[in-house]
């Protein structure tokens, strides 16, 4: 049976309303620590500043005195197929600090040249679950300084980075590697973001909609 031009049209609309965003992963606020940070004057992204030992890359997408969230979690909003995918934002500090996905190391500080790099992964969400990431801070030696956060207990209660939530399924990580000197959560900055993957048979449906309306255009001339 063969599809009409008004049915592909109507395939190709619903299509695209099918692209429509949804949330895939959130902040959780149920542990015992979960509170509010104030974004102080010295932080560097913030204040679109950086010292000679670190670098930033784009507009600051928060600003001195916004709320971030501390002892938060991130979590899956959603039990959908997705893409995450984490950009290196940049750092300050001088000291060894890395991000880690699933235990694996994913960005460092101790190499510049990774700074604005982006790492993308296609997950399966499970609402409420934990997201599987950590930080690590070392010394400039190789041996570890402070404690790991490599597991899924993500909060910040076990290590000090807070969240700033940028606008749905977009989040920045501001970490803190606790060094005594300030703590100011501008130590390593790293951005999560959610999006759709889009499934092959609704691009294929999208793409026979569009068809579809280029025919019956040239069909009226």
């Amino acid at each position: 049976m063969r599809l009409s031009t008004t049915s592909m049209i109507f395939a190709a609309t619903f299509a695209v309303s099918g692209f429509a965003s949804a949330a895939y992963i959130d902040t959780d606020a149920s542990g015992p620590n979960a509170g509010t940070y104030t974004v102080p004057s010295d932080n560097s992204y913030a204040s679109g500043t950086t010292n000679p030992g670190g670098t930033f890359v784009g507009t600051p997408e928060y600003s001195v005195g916004d709320s971030a969230l501390s002892g938060n979690s991130v979590v899956f909003s959603s039990n959908d197929k997705f893409k995450l995918t984490f950009t290196f934002i940049g750092y300050e500090a001088g000291w060894q600090n890395v991000f880690l996905y699933n235990g694996v190391e994913i960005f460092n500080t101790y190499d510049s040249g990774t700074v604005g790099n982006t790492f993308s992964t296609v997950v399966t969400g499970t609402t409420g679950a934990n997201l599987d990431f950590g930080f690590a801070t070392y010394k400039f030696s190789g041996s570890v300084q402070d404690s790991q956060d490599n597991d899924s207990t993500n909060d910040s209660t076990s290590f000090n980075f807070v969240i700033n939530e940028l606008g749905e399924d977009s989040l920045l990580l501001s970490l803190d590697d606790d060094n005594q000197v300030d703590d100011n959560h501008d130590d390593m900055l790293i951005k999560v973001q959610a999006s759709k993957v889009p499934e092959p048979g609704t691009v294929a449906l999208l793409g026979l909609g569009l068809a579809g309306l280029a025919l019956r255009r040239r069909a009226k001339k």
